[in-house]
Order: structure tokens, then sequence, then C-alpha cells
């Protein structure tokens, strides 16, 4: 399972990365664009317990890896660095929401003051608008043909129902769906309905 950390500039994920993973990746860089990867163990006393009773030559503890993404910046409207932002967290399995709760003279806060719930919605809301952008042109692909086939009826029918979600900001996570609807966006990879931490 591979995690990632996101975020906006200078909050800490850099820092929480380092923690997690033992890594000594340096921090505090603005405009960092480097994604650093790396491994957290899993503690686990089941496994600590069999191996005092085994005494095996190795144990080998299960591990997550951590994905430290460089800081989403939407108000500098760098197009290249959003893209890049929303790939790498369309390959992350699940996301991790850091904000900033600290004051530091040396780092400006991202708004005027530091505003945790505020950074929060920033991120959330760039994920939505990604998501948004993807059904509407999923949408318009599909209504472009001369006959919309059955298969493809069903697909805009779901796409409609999440599109409504996101425009009144709700996560795809949160559309209740069938199975069978459930079966239709699979490859979509929708960034809202990763689990979030």
């Amino acid at each position: 399972m591979e995690i990632g950390l996101v975020g906006l500039p200078l909050v800490g994920k850099t820092t929480f990365f380092n923690l997690l993973t033992g890594m000594t990746v340096l921090t505090g860089v603005a405009g960092d664009i480097k994604v650093h990867t790396g491994s957290a163990p899993v503690p686990d006393k089941r496994l600590d317990f069999l191996t005092a009773v085994y005494n095996p030559q190795k144990t080998t503890c299960a591990r997550v890896d951590i994905k430290d993404i460089p800081g989403l910046d939407p108000r500098r409207g760098d197009r290249a660095a959003g893209v890049r932002f929303l790939e790498e967290v369309r390959g992350a399995d699940a996301l991790c929401y850091v904000v900033r709760a600290f004051a530091a003279p040396d780092l400006p806060a991202y708004f005027e003051a530091v505003q945790p719930l505020k950074e929060l919605q920033e991120i959330h809301t760039e994920l939505l608008f990604a998501d948004i952008m993807l059904i509407e042109r999923r949408l318009e692909h599909i209504r472009s043909g001369k006959k919309i086939p059955k298969h493809a009826a069903l697909e805009m029918t779901v796409l409609e129902r999440l599109l409504e979600a996101l425009n009144n900001e709700r996560a795809v996570g949160t559309v209740s769906l069938t199975p069978e609807e459930e079966a239709i966006i699979p490859g979509y990879g929708f960034l809202t309905e990763k689990p979030l931490i």
C-alpha cells in the first residue's frame, strides 16, 4: 500500500515523511518539486510474540510505502506543477492530508495566518476540481457520439450522479452506488474516492 502525503507548501509534509520513514530528507525548501519515497514498518505485537517464541534467524515485518508529494500551490498558477501533483496523487492508494498547525517566523504561513481547516479545504477543493474535469471530459466524449450505446447510458447516469455530488462539494467516495454501478467506475481512479487520513 502506498500512502501519499499531500498538503500546501511548507506545512510539514517532509518532516512528517522523515519521522515515518526514518530518512533525513532536507525540509523547509520552498519550491522543492522532487517526490520523496520511502517505507515505514508496521508494528505488530503478534509478530513480536511469534519472534520471541520461535526465535527465527530473520524477522520481516510488514511495511507501508510513503510518498512525500511536493506541496500544491494553487495561487502560483503553475499548470505543469499542478499536473505533476495530480499524477502523484492519482498513483497513491490512500492520502494523508498534512496541514500546518504551527507558527514559525522564518516560514510564512500559506494564508495570512496559520489556518489548518482552510488549508484542508484548499487541497480538497483541488481534488474535487480534478474529478469534475475528468467526469466532464468523459461525458462530453460519450455525448459526442451519434448514438449512445446501452452500456454508455448507464455510465452516463452514474457519472452525472457523481458530478452532482462533486458540484455540491461531496467526494465521490460518499456517493452510494450499487455493485453494478461500482463496476463501471474503477478505471477512473477518482481522487476523492481514495481513503483519507
